[in-house]
């Protein structure tokens, strides 16, 4: 694990030129420059997944307690009530005193619970941006390999068979280069290491909610169109 804080990987992967990294690429080891940012992208994605796990649970903890505390506080009112017409002065004081301190207890806890809900916030926008990057780092890969090929292809025609077989071959071994690195990350972006999750029901997740996110800015799009047509 590399000792860069993730803050700074996040901010240098997201900062990354795709086709500027690729143009590099010429003459150099492509499938692994490719399999070293990817892995670092993916490890990135899982920690942030992890962050936001913790998030999570410290939103569910929190709320949990929030509402158990509530429920002591109602108690002790019915409590206190009784005390107060009993005369039992001293017994009602000590039930609002519990009171005051669940009551302090609860305010920061809301405290708590309004910082791990940013936090969460945050932290689901950084995997969005990653899982994008990820998303462009693939098509451009592609439309590398294509070019490649399609170089090649020229060269070898003008060359005979014997150059244009040896051609394909070269980019057939390329693009299933590729082919290896994506078939082994692929789906698990941004899942915690060692989940038992289908990796293609989560590819699947992502894709859904990737497309939902998608219909709705069109239909906010159209929503405008229709508003200012009026």
């Amino acid at each position: 694990m590399s000792s860069e804080s993730l803050a700074n990987r996040i901010v240098r992967l997201l900062s990354a030129n795709a086709h500027g990294m690729l143009d590099s690429l010429e003459g150099l080891n492509p499938e692994a420059m490719m399999n070293q940012f990817i892995r670092d992208l993916d490890e990135a994605i899982a920690e942030v997944a992890t962050e936001l796990g913790r998030d999570e649970a410290a939103k569910h903890l929190a709320t949990a307690s929030i509402a158990r505390q509530n429920n002591e506080i109602e108690a002790l009112a019915e409590r206190i009530e009784l005390a107060v017409k009993q005369g039992n002065d001293t017994a009602a004081s000590a039930g609002i005193a519990r009171q005051l301190d669940l009551e302090d207890t609860i305010a920061a806890l809301h405290r708590s619970l309004d910082e791990a809900s940013q936090k969460a916030i945050e932290h689901e926008r950084t995997l969005l941006g990653l899982r994008a990057k990820r998303r462009e780092m693939e098509a451009a890969v592609q439309a590398f390999l294509t070019a490649q090929a399609e170089r090649a292809a020229e060269g070898a025609r003008s060359a005979g068979p014997a150059a244009a077989a040896a051609a394909r071959g070269k980019a057939e071994k390329a693009e299933a280069g590729f082919n290896r690195i994506m078939a082994r990350t692929t789906g698990v972006a941004g899942t915690v290491t060692g989940s038992g999750a289908d990796p293609a029901q989560l590819k699947a997740l992502e894709t859904m909610q990737r497309n939902h996110r998608i219909a709705e800015r069109l239909a906010r799009i159209k929503a405008g169109g229709a508003a200012s047509g009026d």
